[in-house]
């Protein structure tokens, strides 16, 4: 035991440390820790409102109204800006583990490789060297960064 130092309490201060229950199905599998004091009221589980509290079937109902690209795709289509959808599947994706789970296999399930013209407008070289530079950075992502993701791709 350490030698007692005079004027000191020697009692340790706990950590307000306590187990959060799962609050829906998509918890019931796993108990997590949090630290330090309750954020919101006890009787409010967690993402119970807003976006995230909404059924899977809406979600993908809203994000069925972004354009994607079509397969096969044209000169044409390849003109036109379709990078909204994707960027909006990868924010969502990022906003919680809830909507993660519904927009990250739908943001991987094609790799679409969007890249802008220059102010000339003609397919050229440079054009097609950015178009697989994307492709392969995609790629990249998909076999060697994370290959989780590999199993959304269809």
């Amino acid at each position: 035991m350490p030698p007692r130092i005079p004027g000191r309490s020697q009692t340790k201060k706990k950590r307000n440390i306590d187990l959060v229950e799962p609050q829906n199905s998509y918890d019931a599998s796993v108990k997590r820790k949090r630290c330090g004091p309750s954020l919101a009221p006890p009787s409010v589980p967690l993402n119970s409102r807003g976006l995230p509290a909404l059924p899977t079937e809406l979600l993908l109902n809203i994000i069925s109204f972004t354009p994607s690209l079509p397969i096969p795709a044209t000169r044409k289509d390849l003109c036109e800006d379709y990078s909204d959808r994707a960027k909006s599947l990868y924010v969502l994706s990022r906003v919680c583990q809830c909507l993660r789970s519904v927009f990250l296999p739908i943001a991987w399930e094609r790799i679409d490789v969007f890249v802008t013209l220059g102010t000339d407008g003609i397919f050229c070289k440079r054009w097609n060297r950015q178009l697989a530079k994307e492709l392969v950075r995609q790629l990249e992502i998909v076999t060697v960064r994370n290959p989780t993701l590999a199993t959304y791709v269809k």
